[in-house]
């Protein structure tokens, strides 16, 4: 074994050590969402189908801050109402997602339905013009973009506080 191990190698480990008796291989189908302790030993294996592609995201959670999964549960429950302004209903997210995965992403239908009661007609067109200005002052057209904010705070004063779910 040398340094080269654990860049695109697995660690060898011998046939005849005993850990070889306690792994497991995880199949997890299509959609699967695998979690562990990252202290628990572990390594990739092959597809077993070489034409899959798998997408792998390393996460490190702690334990939740009760003030920032309510903050959390607002943004994504606007989140949803963004979507549907915009016309972007139907993606996996959130539409797809199990209860334990909402539970994991501290989505709630409370919150969803609370927000629900707040869409408008007025809160669709503001959240649709504060998209285009967030476009606008990406290309660098930033009096393009405070022209789209003002004729946004119009159509519903309070658009300002939708940035977060607008933006992230």
């Amino acid at each position: 074994v040398d340094k080269s191990f654990g860049a695109g190698k697995p660690f060898p480990v011998p046939k005849d050590d005993p850990c070889q008796a306690a792994c497991v291989r995880v199949l997890a189908p299509k959609g699967s969402l695998v979690l562990w302790d990252g202290r628990l030993p572990h390594q990739n294996f092959p597809n077993s189908d070489a034409s899959a592609f798998r997408v792998i995201h390393y996460l490190h959670f702690k334990p939740a801050e009760v003030e920032k999964v309510a903050t959390r549960r607002k943004t994504l429950a606007r989140k949803r109402i963004v979507m549907k302004a915009l016309e972007q209903e139907g993606s996996f997210f959130p539409d797809h997602i199990t209860k334990l995965g909402r539970k994991v992403l501290c989505m709630s239908e409370v919150e969803e339905a609370a927000a629900g009661s707040e869409y408008s007609e007025e809160l669709r067109q503001a959240l649709v013009l504060t998209a285009q200005a967030g476009e606008a002052e990406a290309g660098g057209d930033a009096e393009a973009a405070a022209t789209l904010l003002r004729r946004a705070a119009k159509c519903c004063p309070d658009v300002e506080q939708w940035q977060e779910a607008i933006f992230s």
